[in-house]
């Protein structure tokens, strides 16, 4: 349903841009700003025009259990990558544990998709090896739900009001 009410957004062109470029993007953002949206807009967008297919991974250990090097086409989406509500140290000791894997697979031609709630990302930076993945750190998008234009909002405001469950009266 959200995908339906979806607007692309400045966040979301620099994510694809991202994602085409580097093959890897973390995206950024406050609780419910969108980044699982446009997240899963992303992953919808790599099945169908890159014929990626799509992986929804929790845990460094699932992106090991499921990455396929003989299959270059696949697409990761690491949703909240370092925590859901709070910075979980276990997370990013995993993840730098496997940032070998992560690098192998972008040079394979897999695209990955990191979320993270902006001060969670923040109390996880310090604890990344970032040298080990340097993309971690070159290749984000933070979402500004302040700074979207007038045009973004207007559209997502009559998005959600025409295909919202509200009464008609409302």
């Amino acid at each position: 349903d959200n995908l339906a009410k979806f607007v692309p957004t400045d966040a979301h062109h620099r994510s694809v841009k991202a994602l085409l470029d580097e093959g890897y993007v973390l995206l950024l953002g406050e609780p419910m700003s969108g980044k699982s949206t446009i997240a899963a807009s992303l992953a919808l967008a790599a099945a169908d025009l890159w014929q990626c297919i799509p992986v929804f991974v929790t845990k460094p250990d699932d992106f090991t259990a499921h990455w396929n090097p003989d299959e270059p086409k696949q697409f990761f989406w690491v949703d909240d990558a370092f925590g859901q509500t709070q910075f979980d140290p276990s997370l990013a000791e995993g993840w730098n544990r496997i940032f070998p894997h992560l690098n192998a697979a972008l040079r394979k031609g897999a695209r990955i998709l990191f979320t993270s709630r902006t001060y969670i990302y923040h109390a996880a930076h310090r604890e990344l090896k970032e040298s080990a993945f340097p993309q971690i750190k070159n290749s984000h998008v933070t979402i500004h739900v302040e700074k979207l234009t007038l045009k973004e909002k207007e559209r997502i405001l009559y998005n959600h009001l025409r295909l919202g469950g509200q009464p008609h009266e409302f």
